[in-house]
């Protein structure tokens, strides 16, 4: 192969290869707001109490 990390290829084709946002495939939603909505209130709980220490 190419003696190459993983890491080191990745970088170096993205350097030379540049891809027009247009040209990238937009994923869409995987939740509903609703679904999204508690989820970030859930986020925003737990890193809270990760703050505070007591998580």
């Amino acid at each position: 192969m190419t003696g190459w990390h993983r890491k080191h290829a990745v970088r170096a084709l993205a350097s030379h290869v540049a891809i027009s946002p247009e040209a990238r495939r937009q994923r869409k939603p995987t939740y509903g707001a609703p679904i999204r909505d508690a989820l970030v209130a859930l986020w925003e709980a737990r890193i809270g109490s990760a703050a505070s220490g007591s998580g």
